[in-house]
């Protein structure tokens, strides 16, 4: 693995919702009257809405935008009640005030937010959703080489240099094995499955 970046729960500043408790009360009193904004069908924008209401066991409306700006932007402005923007995107404006952040959907909290609390924190017990990156080879190939590219990566990951610039763009390195990773991957792909099955998810 390379790097993981949380997304962040947000909401407009007009909507009376200052927790996620909050939010989902209200979600619940008005099935399908809320909206959520989306980078599309199928990002992991998308994919982290869909897991919070199956969590919440809530009926939100998606909004989906050709990419996370104007997904964002709309948030911004009020013409949706709610997204799920990367850390990175919304931590700007959530600094300057002019979006609420409720909650991060790392399973720990952020250091560039620390008084945001998790959403497992919220109350959506073992709720986990984080952007990640890894180094993929062929299959087939060398282990001996596998190796070599992990130990390499595993020293770049490792350096200041690295961690600062990973920081500038609100991620962390993600040191793994090659064993992990795939493991990993796995894991992720398994349960990604599931939620896009049971949620009914299909590309447009």
């Amino acid at each position: 693995m390379v790097a993981t970046s949380s997304h962040v729960l947000v909401v407009p500043n007009r909507l009376k919702a200052t927790k996620v408790a909050d939010l989902v009360q209200l979600a619940r009193a008005n099935p399908g009257r809320l909206s959520y904004a989306s980078a599309g069908v199928g990002t992991t924008f998308h994919l982290c809405a869909e897991m919070f209401k199956d969590a919440t066991n809530t009926f939100i409306l998606h909004v989906p935008y050709r990419g996370g700006g104007p997904a964002l932007t709309d948030t911004l402005g009020g013409q949706v009640d709610m997204s799920f923007p990367t850390l990175a995107a919304a931590l700007p404006h959530v600094k300057a005030g002019t979006v609420r952040a409720l909650a991060v959907t790392s399973i720990e909290r952020s250091t560039l937010l620390p008084d945001v609390p998790t959403l497992n924190e919220a109350g959506l017990k073992d709720f986990q959703f984080t952007q990640w990156l890894a180094l993929l080879a062929p299959a087939g190939t060398q282990p001996a080489i596998v190796n070599r590219l992990n130990g390499a990566l595993k020293g770049a990951l490792n350096s200041s240099e690295v961690r600062e610039k990973f920081q500038a763009q609100a991620m962390e390195a993600f040191i793994t094995t090659p064993e992990e990773a795939g493991k990993f991957i796995a894991a992720e792909a398994a349960r990604l499955s599931r939620l896009i099955k049971a949620r009914g998810i299909t590309a447009n």
